[in-house]
């Protein structure tokens, strides 16, 4: 299979113009896979109308290829040459793709080992260790002033979820701790 195409997180609804609904399953900027009960003649270009995560339409035209079984499923996968639409088309594909693609990494991050094997890149750092006996540890302030806004610890949450509607839920969750524990 083609190495551009995205795995989708949850699939897309798709129907084909002959009215035969199929389910996305992968999705790339000049092909798809179509999961359906059985395969589309190869030959004339299809109308397709996919269904998008925010529950848009997207329609554009393919080709159908050759037809594979998938293994304990009764559906067929087959992949789909996409004919180059117009601009907005294609935008509105693009658009599409990265949600899809952003997406995927939250649901990689989620469900899949991702950790570090070498830890979190301090494997090589060693502090040495100092007692302070003396110090009385209520007197220590961690406050610290960040672009002119008092924080309560000198560390910051960096989003790197944003761009789709899942994204902008983590996000918002990000800010919520920050704001109860006086993060930036």
């Amino acid at each position: 299979m083609n190495n551009s195409l995205v795995r989708l997180v949850s699939e897309l609804r798709v129907r084909l113009g002959s009215g035969v609904t199929a389910s996305c399953s992968a999705l790339g900027a000049d092909s798809c896979e179509l999961r359906l009960q059985n395969p589309v003649a190869a030959g004339e270009a299809v109308d397709i109308v996919l269904k998008t995560p925010l529950g848009r339409s997207l329609r554009f035209a393919a080709v159908p290829g050759e037809a594979a079984t998938r293994d304990g499923d009764s559906r067929v996968r087959q992949l789909f040459t996409l004919v180059k639409g117009d601009g907005a088309t294609r935008d509105a594909l693009d658009g599409l793709l990265t949600q899809l693609r952003k997406d995927g990494h939250l649901e990689l991050c989620l469900n899949e080992d991702v950790e570090s094997r070498r830890g979190a890149g301090f494997v090589d750092v060693h502090l040495p260790h100092h007692s302070l006996p003396d110090l009385d540890g209520d007197a220590v302030s961690t406050d610290a002033r960040l672009l002119g806004k008092p924080i309560r610890l000198p560390l910051v949450i960096t989003g790197m979820t944003g761009g789709t509607a899942r994204g902008g839920e983590f996000n918002l969750a990000l800010a919520a701790v920050a704001q109860r524990t006086g993060l930036a």
